[in-house]
């Protein structure tokens, strides 16, 4: 822009606009200085030279993965809200403003008056006992949104802890009691199958007594102990009821009644528009099997697409060790149902906890689970770690999401459970904070964040990825692209960024953030190279976040091959008659993952052979065969030999030598060789190959064993003449040296001439 033309500009236009803009503006600015978010990051670099003339310069960088700038001019030559407007006007900023003073504003009325609630970091981690202050699940903000308990239509919202009991005594636990059943009295009051459940099931015992668990109860306090009642500790929603079925058994066949028991509960409810049953929106199970492999689990897996009908979220502790569940599988964290959501730990710095299960594909989160402050038996409380303290932070979670709930939302819930139900997981997925340690390690690659969650429950980012898997093949050394589209279904402009784990240098993607207007579509180019990686299979996970919020993963699979194919022999031996035409063929595999084109010549043309088909095509992993013709019209008796080339270009060349033995049928039979039968076995051999050879006739005869170069490695002299002469040969010279693997061609002569011969392959 020229730069007289800019300074008229501002200026004439300054006095109208700063009436109206500082009429129109509240809070204090801080002079010289703006915020500007752009949709490139190197477009600041752009805007420096545009408005070079008012000194317009980068100041700070505010967030890198946001592409937002801190920026100074000099007031002395625009008016500041002269420049905002111009710059409002740029197409390469998505936005621009002041920046202002903050005052400090501190409320406690969502702060819980829990006299222990100063010792749950994992709510509100200020840095108590050594923590990192704010790595914790933003609590206090999202208890600004709501505490759960209900829903918009006064549903009473429960989950269900299935675990080893709890404490039913507890003044803090806030329990599910079913009023529609009567305690003790050997009658099922709300015929629902289940005798006397008034406090829950205990499917261990298959009876309404649940027992007291430590561990149980622990699990129950991280979901939903009573919160603001100036009593111990709260829960991750303060009104949440807790049902809890004691079948965390070291049996399958209890785990089963237990989730069984949970269906009946949610399906009662829904058939009796709420009279009898639980709203039961979400399980916890804090147990599971090391290593299990889904497939030998089929029924506990169902269970999930069973409760994920009915619209209940399943929360699933994974392995208490720092094992790959994506290579190692886990029960139930390892199932691949859509109705499972699974949880790993952190710790108060924010990290994965050592000894915590991972996978790109099978965690989707994290949450703390590090000394961990929750209640235990006889009204007490204590510290407890482990994925199964992570887990029911989740679980508290989705239920205080649907007290969040509009009234729209739930309708459509009710309507279509299953769907509305993943929408749910998706908003804790997209809400974790990302963190490093957990990047290429879980589905989100964050921890968990109540407040997050709460903002895209109220206002859902629409969002649309055209895929969810890449599939890159590509030989060593080698590069290559391709793209995926994110298309914005939103009525807001939003901010696309994409993270990819540290150590992946074969991959990049650009743009690694951009801005996209309502109903727009952003391109991301995504490209690939080879150079110094070894042949095998490659994988990341790659995070994209919308307005700093996890959107969703794109897998990326790489597979490098060597550029290469195979022939069955380095060469050929045949014998053929003069005045005769004859063939063999060559077997070639290609063991690479793409086709392969393979052209074949004769070294020096001569007019005795010829390969058909001169140019052939291998499919992937597959094989074909190229046929040596040969025609020994014109020829004398006597061996020819040549060489033939298979050039496939990149994925290299091979040649086979080839001996053609002419012989006359006449001079044999002159002879009385006509009869003469060679059997030989095994072929290929390793140790001892046998020569047994009928019909020999009178005379003797020698056996000669050449090798590729044509030099005679065994040769032996037969001079009796029975009907049929063994011969053995170890695969050795004479004097004991053993002869290296590959192919070996044999003849048998008498009176210097070839009666008979051919190919044996020594393995």
């Amino acid at each position: 822009m020229n730069k007289l033309l800019l300074i008229c500009i501002l200026y004439l236009s300054a006095f109208a606009i700063t009436l109206q803009l500082n009429a129109q503006h509240s809070g204090e600015i801080i002079p010289g200085e703006l915020l500007v978010q752009l949709r490139q990051s190197n477009d600041i670099q752009q805007l420096e030279k545009s408005f070079a003339v008012v000194d317009f310069h980068k100041k700070e960088i505010i967030s890198k993965r946001l592409n937002i700038f801190l920026v100074s001019f000099d007031q002395a030559r625009v008016n500041e809200t002269t420049l905002l407007s111009s710059l409002k006007s740029e197409p390469n900023v998505v936005n621009v403003q002041f920046n202002h003073r903050v005052e400090l504003r501190e409320s406690t009325e969502n702060t819980p008056n829990d006299t222990d609630f100063g010792q749950q970091w994992n709510m509100n981690n200020t840095g108590q006992n050594g923590g990192l202050p704010g790595a914790d699940i933003d609590a206090l903000r999202a208890w600004d949104i709501t505490t759960g308990g209900v829903t918009v239509f006064g549903d009473t919202i429960v989950v269900a802890v299935i675990d080893g009991g709890t404490s039913l005594s507890h003044n803090d636990q806030n329990l599910f009691k079913n009023h529609q059943e009567i305690p003790d009295n050997g009658i099922d009051d709300d015929e629902n199958g289940y005798l006397d459940d008034y406090d829950g099931w205990n499917a261990c015992g298959n009876n309404g007594t649940v027992p007291d668990h430590q561990h149980g109860s622990h699990v129950c306090g991280i979901v939903g102990a009573r919160g603001n009642n100036g009593t111990g500790i709260t829960g991750i929603s303060w009104n949440v009821k807790v049902l809890p079925i004691a079948g965390s058994s070291t049996q399958e066949s209890t785990v089963i009644r237990a989730y069984s028991y949970a269906f009946d509960m949610r399906s009662l409810y829904d058939e009796t528009n709420g009279q009898k049953g639980a709203f039961i929106v979400a399980t916890n199970s804090s147990f599971g099997i090391n290593n299990g492999q889904p497939d030998d689990y089929p029924i506990w897996g169902a269970m999930y697409d069973s409760l994920g009908s009915l619209g209940i979220l399943n929360a699933g502790a994974t392995a208490n060790g720092n094992v790959d569940v994506d290579i190692a599988g886990d029960i139930p964290t390892a199932f691949d149902t859509p109705w499972l959501i699974t949880v790993t730990n952190t710790t108060n710095q924010d990290e994965k906890f050592t000894s915590a299960g991972y996978g790109a594909t099978t965690i989707d989160l994290a949450a703390p689970g590090t000394q961990i402050y929750s209640t235990l038996l006889n009204n007490t409380y204590g510290l407890k770690s482990g994925t199964s303290m992570a887990s029911p932070h989740v679980a508290g979670a989705t239920a205080l999401l649907f007290a969040a709930a509009d009234s729209a939302f739930i309708t459509a819930y009710k309507a279509n459970p299953a769907e509305k139900i993943l929408a749910i997981k998706q908003f804790l997925l997209q809400g974790t904070d990302p963190l490093p340690s957990l990047q290429g390690r879980t589905v989100s690659g964050g921890r968990l964040n109540l407040y997050n969650s709460l903002m895209l429950m109220q206002q859902p980012i629409e969002v649309n990825l055209d895929i969810d898997t890449l599939q890159f093949t590509f030989a060593v050394d080698s590069s290559g692209n391709d793209s995926f589209t994110v298309k914005n279904n939103g009525s807001d402009t939003i901010l696309m960024h994409l993270s990819i784990p540290e150590g992946i240098t074969w991959l990049s993607i650009s743009p690694d953030s951009t801005g996209i207007a309502p109903a727009d579509s952003a391109v991301f180019n995504v490209d690939v190279n080879t150079i110094g990686l070894e042949p095998g299979f490659y994988h990341t996970v790659v995070q994209l976040f919308t307005n700093d919020f996890y959107f969703k993963s794109l897998e990326i699979n790489l597979e490098v091959y060597q550029q290469e194919f195979a022939i069955n022999t380095d060469s050929i031996f045949i014998l053929v008659p003069i005045n005769t035409l004859a063939d063999t063929q060559l077997k070639i595999t290609n063991p690479m993952p793409v086709s392969c084109l393979i052209h074949s010549t004769i070294e020096n043309t001569v007019q005795w052979i010829t390969m058909n088909p001169e140019t052939l095509t291998i499919q992937a992993n597959d094989s074909g065969l190229i046929t040596f013709e040969f025609n020994t019209n014109g020829l004398s008796v006597g061996n020819y030999t040549t060489v033939a080339i298979l050039d496939a270009g990149a994925a290299g060349l091979h040649t086979v030598f080839v001996s053609l033995q002419v012989y006359d049928p006449s001079a044999i039979a002159e002879s009385n060789e006509t009869n003469i039968q060679v059997f030989v076995s095994p072929n290929p051999f390793s140790e001892i190959i046998l020569f047994q050879i009928d019909k020999s006739g009178s005379g003797p005869f020698v056996l000669e064993i050449r090798n590729n170069a044509g030099q005679i490695v065994y040769s032996r002299l037969v001079k009796q003449v029975e009907n049929r002469v063994l011969i053995d040969w170890n695969g050795c010279t004479p004097n004991g040296k053993i002869c290296a693997e590959g192919a070996y061609f044999y003849s048998i002569s008498r009176n210097g001439k070839t009666i008979s011969g051919g190919r044996i392959l020594k393995q």
